[in-house]
């Protein structure tokens, strides 16, 4: 059993409706102790964050994803971070390197993100 389920999603409507909608699923056909034992080592990592990404004029951020899973079976998820948009993320498509080891900025950010979740 791993010690900690990080969830990555975009800050849209859309990447947060679908990630909800995935757990949703897939915990139909789980029991409800297996369940309970993922959700309670889940953590949700905000990618490609941009600060455009907006809902009704606000903007769609750590604040935005917890008051939207307040009140659900997901409510105990931890918001742990975002990793900031890059066009860089497009690049690593066409290379044979990850973004993190083109852009120094995000691999500053997800070395941080990650010594923040593992303590």
């Amino acid at each position: 059993m791993a010690d900690k389920v990080i969830l990555c999603t975009e800050n849209s409507v859309h990447g947060v409706h679908n990630l909800i909608d995935l757990l949703i699923d897939r915990f139909k056909r789980t029991s409800d102790i297996y369940m309970k034992m993922i959700l309670d080592k889940s953590c949700i990592v905000l990618t490609k964050y941009s600060k455009k990404s907006m809902y009704y004029n606000k903007l769609i951020d750590k604040n935005m994803v917890k008051d939207i899973l307040r009140g659900s079976i997901y409510e105990g998820i931890t918001v742990e971070g975002k990793i900031d948009f890059s066009e860089d993320f497009y690049r690593q498509l066409n290379e044979s390197q990850r973004v993190f080891k083109l852009n120094k900025d995000i691999e500053n950010d997800v070395i941080l993100l990650i010594r923040h979740i593992i303590n």
